[in-house]
């Protein structure tokens, strides 16, 4: 049985929050977001949420100040997420990575005067809707305006053949999905409807995630819904007024965000960030442009199995956790054997949501938290588990920091090829993701559904995000990825062999990591066999130029991925001959006994063929031999020049031979 901290880390990633009143529990979770079996596993837990709650309130009720609605004459200050995405907008005005696009579909008789007023209704309850961004004195400032100034569109797409009619709809979603916003100016929230039948309809809406974020979308359709469904009934509005907004929030949160209550936030994440955060070396196809991140990204997706889905659930549940402890150490495994780095860390998402206060509301509430694992000792999932779970749940605890306030605290090695920190991330059944707030609703003439995928705006902020949502038919997995670095095949590698991955966990959680199944059939027969056949005559030519035959052909192809750097071919070549060059001059030539002992790098390899190049032969010294072991080796073959890294030029300096010392 899991833990009662795993049982509330799966309940906050679905967005549920639990109070007393007095001694009787409370709770609230967005629509259909708890199967029976977690509800079945509430009330049999009951007692012991209500301990934990009872210690938690008396634990927090000193630091946690109450939100209070702020005066809204004087200057309205961004929270921290916000300030952080209006800065990148002024550096990339023209982006549209940072929209959120949702879809939802209306089939039946749909009144189109009461969908516009019902729109402006929502503008009217979330003040956020109608605000801006514009700069005073330098600083960014939240305007809010007290008029709706929303219309919706209409573009009828019926006079268009039937099998026609499809594609434009998707065409004009995409084009409205990728259009930027003026945060200045706004507005920042734009609709469209589209028709496709004369009871088929597409409603569009976009927003900048500055106003926004996935579990606001929930919350605009399913007030949305609430408000047009009175309106039919010749009603009004059913939902009361919000006792704040996200103005109040933001005050709010840098009024309390300070002292010793931001120290204690950060001190942690130093401590498990300290150190280098260097980047995972995935097996790109092409190398990162160095100078601009252009946000270039493509989605490829991939289902699994609904009987590995329960699988993996009950696995979850016999290992203590939950189904995102589970697949989240999955996905870490698939790094780890791909770049053969202990060291991960990649990202996950909080919805920021602990306060009663902002349950309802619609704004920048996500939090971005990061998870670091450790794979010394090779370690079998069962215990990779155990430690992804201790990570997981320390993270939530820690979850109040802003990620922005991080980046300001914890300053990374900033490129503007990449995004700071982190450049991997991981969502298992976010709110936007599968409808879990957004599921179909039935009118007595219309039914409304959300479209979750319909639209791609084209962009992405990292290499690779890893979406996996639960389904009716199964385990649904959606790669966004940087297209700038990956084609669409090696990702659609990439889904099968973390199926793989997810299979053997099933299959056997005492595995090793490093024996968990990554390949398919096919291709562990093209490694043993195919790549094995001895039948194949050899060229006369040597290593060296069968390597310069291979660059003619392919010289921007990758040639090898070290811990901090890759190197295309051609650019391994004119190292390398470099390196050659250097050699000769230092009187390395036909048949020079060369040693070289430096540590498995990108170096190491610039360094053997450029042996080969200035036309000497190397002789081999493992760096973890013994001194002394190294030192026989080298008197027995009596060579010329050492080639070593500058660490361990000193152990060289009593063996008689020239030593060349490089900085590594």
């Amino acid at each position: 049985m899991k833990t009662l901290d795993a049982l509330l880390f799966e309940l906050s990633q679905k967005d549920t929050h639990f109070w007393l009143e007095g001694d009787r529990l409370r709770y609230r979770a967005a629509k259909d977001s708890l199967t029976p079996e977690l509800l079945a596993e509430i009330k049999n837990r009951k007692s012991e949420i209500v301990q934990f709650l009872r210690q938690a309130t008396g634990s927090k009720s000193s630091e946690l100040p109450p939100i209070v609605k702020i005066d809204r004459s004087g200057a309205l200050p961004l929270s921290f997420g916000q300030q952080r995405l209006w800065y990148l907008h002024q550096f990339e005005p023209d982006s549209s990575s940072n929209n959120v696009p949702v879809v939802v579909r209306f089939n039946g008789t749909l009144n189109i005067l009461l969908l516009e007023k019902s729109l402006q209704a929502l503008a009217l309850r979330h003040e956020v809707l109608r605000t801006r961004f514009p700069a005073v004195g330098g600083q960014p400032m939240q305007v809010i305006e007290s008029d709706v100034n929303l219309t919706l569109p209409l573009v009828d797409l019926r006079h268009l053949p039937i099998e026609q009619r499809d594609a434009e709809a998707l065409k004009l979603a995409t084009e409205e999905a990728r259009r930027p916003f003026n945060l200045a100016q706004g507005p920042i929230l734009r609709v469209l409807l589209l028709q496709l039948s004369d009871d088929e309809y597409l409603l569009v809406w976009n927003m900048h995630c500055i106003i926004c974020d996935g579990a606001s979308s929930d919350v605009f359709y399913q007030d949305l819904t609430a408000i047009y469904t009175a309106f039919i009934d010749g009603k009004p509005s059913p939902l009361k007024e919000l006792s704040i907004q996200y103005v109040d929030f933001a005050h709010w949160q840098r009024q309390w965000l300070q002292g010793e209550v931001l120290e204690s936030q950060i001190s942690y994440w130093k401590q498990k960030l300290e150190g280098s955060l260097s980047v995972v070396p995935l097996p790109a196809d092409h190398p990162r442009p160095p100078a601009v991140q252009t946000y270039r990204g493509d989605r490829l997706a991939r289902m699994l199995p609904k009987s590995l889905n329960e699988s993996l659930s009950n696995l979850s549940q016999k290992l203590g956790g939950t189904l995102f402890m589970t697949v989240i150490a999955a996905f870490e495994t698939l790094l780890h054997r791909y770049s053969q780095k202990n060291d991960i860390i990649i990202s996950f998402a909080s919805a920021g949501r602990g306060e009663m206060e902002i349950e309802g509301v619609i704004g920048f509430f996500s939090n971005t938290l990061m998870q670091r694992i450790n794979f010394d000792g090779n370690p079998t999932f069962r215990e990779l588990f155990d430690r992804v779970r201790e990570a997981s749940l320390e993270a939530n605890t820690h979850q109040d920091l802003p990620f922005e306030k991080l980046v300001e605290e914890l300053p990374p090695e900033l490129s503007n090829s990449r995004s700071p920190l982190f450049q991997v991330k991981f969502a298992l059944n976010p709110p936007w993701s599968n409808g879990r707030g957004m599921a179909s609703v039935k009118l007595p003439d219309l039914t409304i559904t959300s479209l979750f995928g319909y639209i791609y705006h084209g962009k992405t902020k990292y290499d690779l995000i890893l979406v996996m949502r639960e389904q009716d038919e199964g385990l649904g997995m959606v790669f966004d990825y940087n297209a700038d670095l990956f084609e669409a095949s090696t990702i659609a590698r990439m889904l099968v062999h973390l199926e793989n991955i997810l299979e053997g966990i099933v299959a056997n959680p005492d595995q090793k990591i490093s024996e968990l199944p990554l390949l398919t059939i096919p291709e562990r027969e093209k490694i043993l066999y195919e790549w094995n056949k001895n039948q194949i005559p050899i060229p006369d030519a040597c290593m060296h130029q069968l390597f310069e035959c291979q660059v003619e052909q392919s010289p921007d192809a990758i040639a090898i991925i070290g811990e901090d750097e890759q190197l295309t071919y051609q650019e391994l070549n004119d190292r390398a001959n470099r390196m050659a060059h250097y050699l000769q001059s230092q009187g390395v030539g036909i048949e020079t006994l060369v040693a070289i002992c430096i540590e498995k790098s990108v170096q190491l390899l610039i360094s053997l063929l450029g042996i080969l190049k200035a036309g000497g032969t190397y002789i081999p010294l493992d760096p973890s031999y013994p001194h002394e072991r190294r030192i026989e080796k080298l008197m027995n073959a009596k060579v010329a020049l050492i080639l070593t890294q500058s660490n361990m030029s000193a152990s060289f300096s009593d063996c008689g031979a020239k030593v060349v010392s490089l900085h590594i």
